[in-house]
C-alpha cells in the first residue's frame, strides 16, 4: 500500500521519500530517514494494522513532531479505538480519500513553485477560504481553481493540523488575508464556524467574495452581501473570469505598499 501511495504522489509530481525505495545500499537507514524528515514539508503516516504498533512508526512520528512538521495520517482499515493515543490528535484521512488529498498537495506545491519563481518583491495575494465541513469537496474545487492564478496563496482550515494553536493561526490568517472567500451553500448558513469567520472578516473590513451555485442563498447570510460580491464557482473555470475577479484585489495590495 505504501508503494501505491508513493506512486500516486509521483504521478502528480509530488516529491516523495519512501525509505524502501529511496535509500541506496550502504547508506545508513536511520540517518537517511532523519535527514529526509528534516527536509520534508509534510510528514505522511500510513497507519495500517501492520504498522499501527511498530516502534519505528512512533520514532518517525516523534521526529516529525519535534521538528514541527505538518503530520497527516492515512488510515487503512484501522479503527479509532486501535489508533495509539499519540497519533489520534493528528489529522486523519481514510485511504479511500487519498486521491483528493494528493490533488490538494499538488495544488499547494504548484502554488509554492509559482511564488518562488516570482520576483522576491512581489507578494502573493493572500486568500482566506471559509467553508462548512460538509462542503469539503466543493471547497477543494474552489481552492484548486483559485490556485491556478499566477500569484496567490490560499488558506483554509484544511491547512491546519491537530495539536497546533489553531485559533491563533486562524486569527493571523484572517488578519493578514487580502480577500476573504466564503463557499456558499445551505450548509454555510448553519455552520457556526463559517459565520464566526465571516463575522471576523466583516469586522476587519476585509473584501468579501461569496462563491457557490445558488445566488438566492445570499439573503440568508446575516452580513449584508451584494450580488456583485457573488461569483458562480463554475465561472472560475475560465481563466479570464478568474483574472477579472482577482485583479482588483491585486492592484489594491500593490497600491498599499
Amino acid at each position: 500500500m505504501s508503494n501505491l501511495i508513493e506512486e500516486k504522489g509521483r504521478e502528480w509530481g509530488i516529491k516523495t521519500f519512501l525509505d524502501e525505495k529511496d535509500i541506496d545500499g550502504g547508506d545508513s537507514i536511520p540517518e537517511s530517514i532523519r535527514i529526509n524528515i528534516q527536509k520534508c514539508d509534510e510528514f505522511l503516516l500510513l497507519l495500517s494494522r501492520y504498522s499501527v504498533n511498530r516502534p519505528w512508526v512512533l520514532i518517525e512520528l516523534g521526529a516529525a513532531w519535534g521538528l514541527e512538521k505538518r503530520v497527516v495520517t492515512i488510515i487503512d482499515k484501522v479503527t479509532p479505538a486501535e489508533m495509539p493515543e499519540v497519533i489520534s490528535p493528528y489529522k486523519a484521512i481514510d485511504i479511500n480519500n487519498f486521491d483528493q488529498y494528493i490533488a490538494n498537495c499538488w495544488v499547494v506545491q504548484r502554488s509554492h513553485e509559482r511564488m518562488n519563481n516570482k520576483s522576491k518583491h512581489q507578494e502573493p495575494l493572500r486568500i482566506f477560504l471559509s467553508h462548512a465541513s460538509d462542503d469539503i469537496s466543493n471547497a477543494h474545487k474552489l481552492e484548486r481553481l483559485l490556485s491556478k492564478h499566477s500569484n496567490v496563496r490560499v488558506f483554509s482550515t484544511e491547512n491546519l493540523s491537530a495539536g497546533e494553536d489553531w485559533q491563533s493561526i486562524l486569527k493571523d490568517e484572517l488578519s493578514n488575508c487580502d480577500v476573504f472567500f466564503v463557499m456558499l451553500s445551505p450548509n454555510t448558513i448553519n455552520s457556526k464556524w463559517v459565520l464566526q469567520e465571516l463575522g471576523a472578516a466583516w469586522a476587519m473590513d476585509k473584501p468579501i467574495v461569496v462563491s457557490g451555485t445558488n445566488i438566492d442563498l445570499l439573503s440568508q447570510i446575516p452580513v449584508s452581501i451584494s450580488e456583485k460580491q457573488f461569483v458562480n464557482i463554475e465561472d472560475l473555470v475560465k481563466p479570464d473570469k478568474l483574472n477579472q475577479i482577482l485583479a482588483p484585489f491585486e492592484k489594491s495590495v500593490e497600491s498599499s505598499k
